[in-house]
C-alpha cells in the first residue's frame, strides 16, 4: 500500500513540472473556473426561486421544477469544465510530441470535439442528478455509500477527456475505454483521487482559515474576507484541476503508446501500467 501512495506521488510531480515549464496552458482552467462562477451567477436567483438553494442547506427533497434547474446547472458546469479540459489535454499532448502549443490550439481541439463533449457532459449531469436523489432518501450509511459511488464513477471515468481527445469516439466508447485502461490500476487510481482531494481541501484551508481569523480580529471586513475566501478556492481550484489534467494526459499517452512524456519516470509508469498493454 506504501509503495502505491509513492507511486502515486511520483506520477503526480512531473505534471506539476509540465505545467511550469508551459505556464499558458494554466489559462485552460483558470477560464473554466471563471465561467463557473458565472453560471452560479446567473442561476442565483432562480436557485433561491425554486428553492433549490434552500433544500441543499437543509437536506431536504427537492420540487420537481429544482431537479429540472439543478440538471441544467449541472449539465452546463460540466460542459464548461469538459471544454476546457479537453482543450488543456489537447495542448499537453501537443507539448508531449515535443511542439509548441497555443492556446488557439487547445480551443480548435475543443470545438473539434464539442459532439462527444456534450454527450459525455450529459452524462455527468445524470450522474450527478441520480446521486444527489440517492443521497437525499438514505440514511448515513446509504449517504457513505453513495459517495463511494461517486468516488467509484471518478476514477473510472478519469481517462474520458485523454480518450475523447486522441480518438474519434462518442462518449460511451470513451467511457469504455477508460473503464478498460484503468481496470488494472484501480489501486494507484483511487489513491491518487484520494490524494487530489487532500490536496485541494489543504489548499482551501490555507486560504480559508487565514482569512476567517483575520476578520474574527478585526483586521479585515466581510466583504474582504468573502474576497480572499472566494479567490483563494479558485487559485486551488485551477490548480489541481490543471494537475489532473496533464496527470491523466501522460497516464493516457504511456498507457496506450508505451512511451514515456518527459519528465514522467519510464519505471514509475510502468508500473502503475503493468499489464494494461
Amino acid at each position: 500500500m506504501f509503495e502505491r501512495f509513492e507511486r502515486s506521488w511520483e506520477l503526480v510531480k512531473p505534471a506539476v513540472s509540465v505545467l511550469m515549464t508551459d505556464r499558458k496552458l494554466w489559462l485552460f482552467p483558470l477560464l473554466s473556473g471563471l465561467s463557473l462562477v458565472l453560471i452560479f451567477a446567473v442561476f442565483l436567483s432562480p436557485s433561491i426561486s425554486t428553492g433549490l438553494l434552500e433544500a441543499k442547506a437543509e437536506g431536504t427533497a427537492l420540487s420537481a421544477e429544482a431537479y429540472v434547474l439543478l440538471f441544467i446547472i449541472y449539465l452546463l458546469s460540466h460542459l464548461v469544465i469538459n471544454f476546457f479540459n479537453v482543450a488543456l489535454v489537447g495542448a499537453a499532448m501537443i507539448r508531449f510530441d515535443g511542439r509548441e502549443p497555443t492556446l488557439t490550439d487547445g480551443f480548435e481541439i475543443a470545438l473539434i470535439k464539442l459532439p462527444a463533449i456534450f454527450g459525455y457532459s450529459f452524462i455527468c449531469a445524470a450522474i450527478s442528478i441520480i446521486l444527489d436523489a440517492l443521497e437525499e432518501r438514505v440514511d448515513l450509511l446509504g449517504r457513505l455509500t453513495t459517495a463511494l459511488l461517486g468516488l467509484t464513477w471518478t476514477v473510472t471515468s478519469f481517462l474520458v477527456i485523454p480518450v475523447i481527445v486522441h480518438r474519434e469516439v462518442g462518449p460511451v466508447d470513451a467511457l469504455k475505454e477508460s473503464v478498460r485502461l484503468l481496470s488494472s490500476t484501480w489501486g494507484e487510481n483511487l489513491i491518487g483521487q484520494i490524494g487530489f482531494e487532500i490536496a485541494a481541501c489543504a489548499g482551501c484551508a490555507l486560504f480559508v482559515w487565514p482569512a476567517v481569523f483575520m476578520y474574527f480580529a478585526g483586521a479585515i471586513g466581510m466583504g474582504t474576507t468573502l474576497v480572499l475566501i472566494y479567490a483563494g478556492l479558485l487559485v486551488v481550484w485551477v490548480s489541481i484541476t490543471a494537475v489532473k489534467a496533464i496527470y491523466s494526459a501522460a497516464l493516457y499517452r504511456y498507457a496506450t503508446q508505451g512511451d514515456v512524456v518527459p519528465s514522467f519516470d519510464d519505471h514509475v509508469l510502468a508500473s502503475a501500467f503493468a499489464g494494461t498493454r
